[in-house]
């Protein structure tokens, strides 16, 4: 488990660029460089890479343990965790979940996926396993599907 905390804009960044493939090291290196265009060339056209470059030239070794032992979202939306969905594992709403009323369900997971989701999500949002797989419980080859809804109490 980490401690590294990454805020959301930029390890969504982080997320994007293992999403198309590059290795852990292959990021860090570009993201030395401090490049905003070949960030955005390689990764993403579409986004603003300069802040994240200021970011990550402030934030050297974070930006580096959070590659390199992964990270936690110190303030997460559920934009946010819409998009680290969509992402990191690949799911739609409506295709592989539903939101309604500030809760999302039938999201389906594996273990392993499930685990690394919850290492990565702010503790106030809270899961619920509604229905598991491979006898009773998530396992390595099982699926669970499970609800994630805020902590009423106040989120933070």
């Amino acid at each position: 488990m980490t401690n590294t905390l990454v805020p959301q804009p930029y390890g969504l960044r982080l997320e994007m660029m293992l999403a198309r493939g590059l290795s852990p090291a292959e990021a860090l290196a570009l993201i030395r460089r401090g490049d905003a265009a070949a960030l955005g060339e390689r990764v993403n056209p579409e986004l603003n890479w300069e802040g994240f470059v200021v970011y990550a030239q402030a934030n050297d070794d974070r930006i580096a343990a959070a590659l390199q032992d992964g990270y936690a979202f110190p303030f997460l939306t559920i934009g946010g965790m819409k998009n680290l969905l969509s992402i990191k594992f690949g799911l739609a709403e409506e295709r592989d979940y539903r939101y309604a009323e500030g809760r999302i369900e039938g999201l389906r997971l594996t273990a392993d996926d499930l685990a690394a989701f919850r290492r990565m999500v702010p503790s106030y949002w809270q899961f619920a396993l509604t229905e598991a797989e491979s006898g009773g419980g998530p396992d390595r080859t099982g699926t669970a599907e499970i609800a994630i809804e805020m902590d009423q109490r106040g989120g933070r």
